[in-house]
C-alpha cells in the first residue's frame, strides 16, 4: 500500500476505533447511571477512573521510544520489545501493591476489593500496552483497531450481563480484568506477536538502564496530559460549584468527541513523521514546513486548517440549537461554552504534529518544558478567569492555552530544529475564515443560514486566494505513490540516542 493511504487509513481506522470506543462507553454508564445509585455508580466510576489513569503508567511512557525507534529502524523491535517488557511488568507489580495499600488507607471498605482486581489488572495491560505500540510502529492500525473494538464490545457484554445478574462492582472489575487478560494474550500469541520479539538473550542491564534514564521526560509528558486534561473540571468545581461545572461539562463533551481526530491522525501520522522527518542532531540548516521532507507534514497541517475553520465557524454559529437540543432548555445559556471552544480542536491538532516532530527528533525534554509552561499558565488563566466569567471563563481559559501551547511548541520546534514556515501555511487559510466568520456574525440572527453563507463565503476565499497551492497535490501524490522502504539491518545501536 502507497504511504498516502496507509496514514490516511490509518488516521481513519484510529479515528473510527476511538470514537467507537467512546460511544460504547458511554452507552454502558448511561444504562449503569439508570439501574444502579449514586453510590454505587460513584465506586465503580472511581476503580475505573483508577485503572484508564494508571494502565499506560507501568511503561514510564516509553511507548513512544518503542513507535519511534521501530518505525526508523524495524531491526530494533526485539531489543526494545523484550526490555520494556520486563520493565512495565516489574513497574506493574509494584503498582498493583500501592493501589492496594492506598485503597485501603483512603476508600471505603466497599471498594478494597475491586481496587485489588484493578490492580491486578495493570499487569496484562503491560502486553496490551506494548503490542499497540508495537503494531503502531508497523503502522497496522487496522489490527489494533479490531483488537481494540473487539475486546470494548465483549467487556460491555460480560457487564450488562452482571449488570442483570446484580453481581456488584467486584464483578465489573472481575470482567474487566479478564478482557485485559485475553486482550494481552492476543498480542502475546498472534502471529508476530510479542513471543515472537520477546528473547530472553536481548534483555541486559545497559539497555535497561538506558531506557530508565530516559523516561523521565516521556514520564512528565505522560503525567502532565493525563491531568491538564482535566484541570479546567477540578478549578471549575472548586471555586464556581458543581452547577458551573454541569453546564460546563455538558457541552464540553462535543468538543471532546471531536478531539478524538486530532488524537487518532497524530497517531497515525506519528510513524511516519519518526521516519522521514527526524534530522541529524549535529545539523544547523534552517529548514521550512514547505521544503520536500517535510511535504506530507505541511499537507497535514494545511488540511486541518481548511477542514477544521469553517467546521468551527459552523459549530459556533449552530450551537445555540445543538446544545438545547442535545442536552435540554436547561443547558441553553451554556452554549457560550461551545461558541468559545469550536475552535480548539485546530490548534490542538497543529499542536500534536508538531509535538510528534520534538519526539521523532528525541527533543523530549524541549516537549516536556513546553507542557510544564502551558499547565502553569492554564492554571493562572483559569484562576483568574472563573471568578470573573464563570464556567464561559472557564472556556476561554481552555482555548487560550491550546492557542498559548501551539505557538510554545512551534517556538520550540523552531529553536531546537530550526524548523519554521507554519505562519506562511497558516496566513491564507486564517484570512479566509476571518471573511467567514464575518458573514456569519452578521447573519447570526439565522443560524442555519448563517453557517451556509459563511461556508459558501470561505469557499470563494479558498479558490479566489489560492489557499491550497498546486505544488501541494503534485507532493501529495509523489508520496502517495512512493512507497515506504524499510532499511535494511544495520549496526546495532543504543535503544535509547542521547539529546
Amino acid at each position: 500500500m502507497s504511504a498516502g493511504r496507509r496514514i490516511w487509513r490509518g488516521a481513519l481506522l484510529a479515528t473510527v476505533m476511538r470514537i467507537g470506543v467512546a460511544v460504547i462507553t458511554f452507552g454502558f454508564f448511561a444504562v449503569l447511571a439508570r439501574h444502579w445509585g449514586v453510590e454505587r455508580l460513584g465506586e465503580f466510576s472511581s476503580a475505573f477512573a483508577v485503572f484508564v489513569m494508571l494502565q499506560q503508567v507501568s511503561l514510564l511512557g516509553l511507548h513512544f521510544v518503542l513507535i519511534r525507534d521501530v518505525a526508523k529502524s524495524p531491526e530494533r523491535a526485539r531489543e526494545l520489545v523484550s526490555n520494556l517488557v520486563i520493565i512495565g511488568l516489574v513497574i506493574a507489580v509494584v503498582l498493583a501493591v500501592a493501589v492496594t495499600t492506598v485503597s485501603r488507607l483512603v476508600y471505603p471498605t466497599t471498594l478494597h476489593l475491586s481496587m485489588l482486581l484493578v490492580g491486578v489488572a495493570l499487569v496484562p495491560s503491560v502486553f496490551t500496552t506494548t503490542g499497540e505500540a508495537l503494531l503502531i510502529a508497523q503502522e497496522r492500525l487496522d489490527t489494533v483497531a479490531r483488537i481494540t473494538v473487539t475486546e470494548s464490545l465483549l467487556r460491555t457484554l460480560l457487564w450488562l450481563t452482571m449488570l442483570a445478574a446484580d453481581l456488584g462492582v467486584a464483578s465489573l472489575i472481575v470482567a474487566l480484568l479478564l478482557c485485559r487478560v485475553a486482550t494481552g494474550w492476543v498480542y502475546w500469541s498472534r502471529a508476530e506477536g510479542l513471543s515472537h520479539q520477546f528473547d530472553r538473550a536481548a534483555v541486559n542491564a545497559q539497555v535497561l538502564r538506558m531506557l530508565i534514564k530516559a523516561s523521565p521526560p516521556f514520564f512528565g509528558i505522560l503525567l502532565l496530559s493525563a491531568g491538564v486534561s482535566r484541570l479546567d473540571f477540578l478549578m471549575l468545581s472548586a471555586i464556581a460549584g458543581p452547577i458551573a461545572l454541569g453546564l460546563y461539562s455538558a457541552p464540553y463533551r462535543i468538543v471532546e468527541g471531536l478531539l478524538l481526530i486530532p488524537q487518532a491522525v497524530t497517531v497515525a501520522l506519528f510513524p511516519y513523521i519518526a521516519r522521514e522527518c527526524a534530522l541529524a542532531p549535529d545539523d544547523r540548516r534552517q529548514y521550512s514546513l514547505a521544503e520536500p521532507q517535510f511535504a506530507f507534514l505541511a499537507t497535514a497541517i494545511r488540511a486541518s486548517l481548511v477542514l477544521g475553520l469553517p467546521a468551527a465557524i459552523a459549530l459556533a454559529t449552530l450551537s445555540p440549537w445543538i446544545v438545547p437540543l442535545l442536552f435540554g432548555g436547561a443547558f441553553s445559556d451554556a452554549s457560550v461554552v461551545l461558541v468559545i471552544l469550536a475552535l480548539m480542536p485546530i490548534p490542538v491538532a497543529i499542536d500534536q504534529i508538531l509535538g510528534s516532530l520534538l519526539l521523532a527528533n528525541h527533543r523530549q525534554r524541549a516537549d516536556l518544558l513546553v507542557m510544564c509552561a502551558c499547565a502553569g499558565f492554564y492554571m493562572v488563566a483559569l484562576a483568574v478567569l472563573i471568578p470573573l466569567y464563570g464556567y464561559a471563563g472557564a472556556a476561554v481559559a481552555t482555548l487560550l492555552t491550546s492557542l498559548v501551547q501551539l505557538f510554545v511548541r512551534y517556538a520550540a520546534v523552531m529553536r531546537t530544529l530550526r524548523v519554521g514556515g507554519l505562519l506562511a501555511l497558516a496566513g491564507r487559510p486564517i484570512v479566509a475564515a476571518g471573511v467567514s466568520a464575518t458573514v456569519a456574525a452578521l447573519l447570526h440572527a439565522r443560524p442555519f443560514l448563517a453557517t451556509v453563507t459563511s461556508l459558501m463565503a470561505f469557499g470563494v476565499c479558498v479558490v479566489f486566494l489560492q489557499v491550497v497551492q498546486p505544488h501541494e497535490f503534485r507532493a501529495l501524490r509523489r508520496i502517495g505513490l512512493a512507497r515506504f522502504n524499510r532499511a535494511a539491518p544495520s549496526e546495532v545501536r543504543p535503544a535509547v540516542e542521547p539529546e
